[in-house]
């Protein structure tokens, strides 16, 4: 697994150079099929600890219309990662695992609530 391309694109994505599809096709062709920790088709796996400020409090009730209000705001450019991740923490989300060979994401509250969110179609790889 390159983690050097993993840790490419996160701190694209932190620092707002990189978009969500552009993540997906650049870890789909190293073999990426999912992440939280990321795991590639060969068993490897990886972890990349992201760090951006004004880390909000951890919403105690997971919100899922302020969880899709952020993706669609990110979705539309409006926003950008840290603070789409601010978003999403402050509704409650306290862990997402991005599936990219099943093209969707999965957000979870604290108390295991769950939020499946299919990529847009312009975002598969």
């Amino acid at each position: 697994m390159n983690t050097e391309i993993i840790h490419k694109y996160d701190q694209g994505a932190l620092d707002g150079h990189v978009s969500f599809s552009d993540t997906l096709r650049n870890l789909d062709s190293i073999g990426v099929e999912r992440y939280y920790t990321y795991y590639s088709r060969n068993g490897e796996t990886h972890v990349e600890r992201l760090q951006f400020p004004d880390v909000p409090r951890l919403a105690d009730r997971f919100d899922v219309d302020g969880n899709v209000k952020a993706i669609q705001a990110i979705q539309r450019q409006e926003i950008d990662y840290p603070e789409f991740l601010r978003r999403i923490i402050s509704s409650g989300t306290t862990s997402y695992f991005v599936f990219v060979d099943g093209g969707c994401v999965a957000y979870y509250g604290r108390r295991g609530e769950c939020h499946i969110e299919p990529f847009p179609s312009a975002a598969s790889p």
